[in-house]
């Protein structure tokens, strides 16, 4: 809503859910998607994203009685969620090219839930949210070590598209927003932290 008041937009909100989303934008319904929407290489490969606006900080999830893992590097032997196209696939591919991690590939379920079953050593989860998660679904966990990595979430379009023509504009009054203070505020007051930076 900010950007679209800088940029003298009127904007025709359309609610789906992630999959809809991204399908609408191939059709060609949407203009933009902004559902918390990560950049990774495979959807660059589809769309052009806006500059970013969040970084959710992630860490490592392991049981609580778990104090042998703090790091990637302990979990050489030992078993990850993995999804090969998410941004968390993405950063195990990066820091572990010769797989001395084993990766899981969850068919349906939740990556905290296999923790706490015991059934998977760790998975990385967004360190912003963790603690909702693990009260909602009453699990044993905690979270680990340093920050491993920050999503990076921006507005993606149709690449080559009509709204691709629209990003400079767009990146312009976010950058008016975010110098003004005005990115910081709405992280505080809608997520509980500044994640309008790496912190």
């Amino acid at each position: 809503n900010e950007i679209a008041e800088s940029c003298n937009y009127e904007i025709e909100w359309v609610i789906a859910d992630m999959s809809g989303m991204f399908g609408m934008i191939d059709a060609g319904q949407v203009d933009f998607g902004a559902r918390q929407i990560t950049i990774t290489n495979v959807r660059k490969e589809k769309y052009d994203f806006t500059d970013v606006y969040v970084y959710n900080p992630y860490r490592l999830v392991v049981t609580s009685d778990n104090d042998s893992i703090q790091s990637m590097e302990d979990l050489y032997g030992k078993k990850i969620v993995y999804n090969p196209v998410s941004s968390s696939g993405e950063y195990i591919d990066r820091v572990d090219p010769d797989q001395k991690i084993e990766r899981v590939t969850l068919q349906g379920g939740s990556a905290l839930q296999e923790v706490a079953l015991g059934r998977i050593d760790a998975c990385l989860a967004n360190a912003t949210i963790f603690d909702a998660l693990k009260e909602k679904g009453g699990y044993d966990l905690k979270q680990v070590g340093d920050v491993q990595f920050y999503e990076q979430d921006a507005y993606p379009c149709l690449k080559g598209s009509a709204a691709s023509e629209l990003i400079p504009e767009i990146n312009k009054a976010m950058a008016d927003i975010r110098s003004e203070g005005l990115l910081s505020e709405m992280a505080l007051k809608w997520v509980g932290t500044d994640v309008s930076v790496e912190n």
